[in-house]
């Protein structure tokens, strides 16, 4: 469910860019000496911590309600879901940069989310999916996140290699920056 929910923030919180674009409030932004990384950096930031509250009602929620403990170290958790969280956040904000209004940007955040979801091995365990289907798996990113947050949250047994895990997450999170600041357009 935390993987879900950051993939989800780090998608669908990235629309805001796409809202400012059609008000042309980016156009105006454009004309001042704000740099691109600034504006992306403040936007990342708050999604940043609107990420780690999300996170926090989840365990509160799963403890209370589930009885479910987190134990692994605390500072593995929070390093977990802050990289999931850039991940996920730069790899919305390069989506954004490929739609024209929001609603081809929902469609297309939802053309994205929906397989990486089913496919992830988030809800099901991905070695009862067919051989057909491996190859998809290990080229989602929230496969390498779910492994790695049940890793560090309940102690369960990584499926993938920990560094490989962190490195598949940092390269989207590198390649998606770099994307949307190549990409980026004020109007």
């Amino acid at each position: 469910i935390l993987a879900m929910a950051i993939m989800q923030l780090g998608l669908f919180g990235s629309f805001n860019i796409v809202s400012l674009r059609e008000k042309k409030v980016l156009k105006s932004l454009g004309a001042t000496p704000l740099p691109r990384i600034m504006l992306l950096g403040s936007e990342i930031l708050v999604r940043l911590l609107l990420s780690l509250l999300q996170t926090l009602l989840i365990i509160i929620i799963g403890r209370l309600v589930f009885d479910v403990q987190v134990t692994g170290p605390w500072y593995q958790v929070i390093a977990t879901v802050l990289l999931g969280s850039v991940t996920f956040i730069s790899f919305g904000y390069l989506l954004t940069l490929f739609s024209k209004s929001e609603e081809s940007g929902i469609g297309l955040v939802q053309l994205v989310q929906f397989p990486m979801m089913f496919f992830a091995g988030i809800f099901f365990p991905t070695t009862f999916m067919p051989d057909f289907l491996q190859p998809l798996v290990k080229i989602i990113p929230l496969t390498y996140l779910g492994d790695l947050l049940r890793h560090v949250m309940v102690s369960m047994p990584a499926e993938y290699p920990i560094l490989t895990s962190l490195l598949v997450l940092g390269g989207v999170t590198v390649g998606s920056i770099i994307g949307a600041v190549l990409l980026w357009r004020w109007e």
